[in-house]
């Protein structure tokens, strides 16, 4: 009877043995995902929203650039409206798509001609301490600038 009692006490210490790795590998396992899920929506807040290069009076682009985006997990989304210089009528919108990789954003610029995408310029978005630095990979028209440095938020009116 006691050796019965002995190795019901030994098996109920290893099941509560295993029990605890598991409960803390569990924990352990939440405890990444929570921080990893809080830096990817950090993240993506950071690209998300309007960001655009008007307001510059000491270095006065060639382009303005105004792009409204929102970000998810790997994933970017919005619109791409640009203009030439300082002709006001040349303003035209495009959808803006991409994908992040290594910290760089590869984008496709795609305008709808009848009924279909067409893909009008590839760039590159990376991230420059608070600022996005627009790189033109590919275009096939001249209605998208080679560079632009872009800052958060509307321009300010006074």
């Amino acid at each position: 009877m006691k050796e019965n009692l002995d190795l019901t006490i030994k098996i109920l210490g290893v099941i509560g043995g295993c029990f605890t790795v598991i409960a803390g590998l569990v924990g352990g396992f939440l405890f990444i995902k929570k921080r990893w899920t809080a830096r990817v929506d950090k993240r993506n807040r950071f690209y998300s929203g309007n960001w655009n290069n008007q307001g510059q009076i000491t270095n006065v682009p060639s382009h303005y650039v105004d792009v409204d985006a929102g970000a998810t997990k790997n994933k970017f989304n919005g619109y791409f409206n640009v203009r030439k210089g300082d002709d006001e009528q040349s303003w035209e919108l495009f959808k803006m798509c991409g994908k992040r990789h290594f910290g760089k954003l590869k984008c496709k610029i795609l305008k709808v001609v009848n009924g279909e995408e067409k893909v009008m310029a590839k760039g590159l978005l990376k991230r420059k301490d608070a600022t996005l630095k627009w790189r033109l990979i590919s275009s096939k028209s001249d209605q998208f600038p080679k560079e632009a440095l872009l800052r958060k938020g509307l321009p300010k009116i006074a």
